[in-house]
């Protein structure tokens, strides 16, 4: 487990060493933190790369932390899935400082899926002051429910 943190919180760190010197790549996911709260983003999917991220499909996984009124971008967020997954699906949600890790589905107004393709250039997930996702770019277009 505590690998696994590790290479996670590496991965992170690469992200955010290249997240002001590139221009969006490949399958970049930006998360904008408009709360004024430290929040903690978790993702999970169903074609995590068990050597690149360590965990099983549908885990979520611990990113960091984003601080009040900033932005983290992931680049070629695709390098974290399994090469030939076919339809790839990463979910997206967030904890406040303090709260507990997210468990089964999250809180609907804090997730959100997105029916990842590697070829778009950049996904954004903008968070509100609420706190809760006001908006997300581009958007889940198969119109089931977020949350599950």
């Amino acid at each position: 487990m505590k690998n696994r943190k590790l290479k996670i919180a590496m991965l992170a760190a690469l992200g955010f060493l290249g997240a002001g010197a590139i221009e969006a790549q490949a399958a970049d996911i930006t998360v904008i933190d408009q709360t004024s709260q430290l929040i903690h983003p978790y993702f999970r999917s169903n074609c995590w790369d068990p050597v690149g991220v360590g965990a099983k499909a549908n885990e979520w996984v611990f990113f960091g932390g984003i601080l009040s009124g900033t932005q983290f971008t992931w680049p070629q967020f695709e390098l974290l899935l399994k090469a030939k997954c076919k339809n790839p699906v990463v979910r997206f949600t967030f904890t406040l400082d303090g709260e507990a890790p997210p468990t089964g589905h999250g809180m609907k107004e804090r997730t959100t899926k997105l029916e990842f393709d590697a070829t778009v250039p950049a996904y954004t997930i903008t968070l509100g002051n609420v706190p809760e996702i006001v908006n997300v770019t581009p958007a889940d277009s198969d119109g089931d429910s977020d949350a599950d």
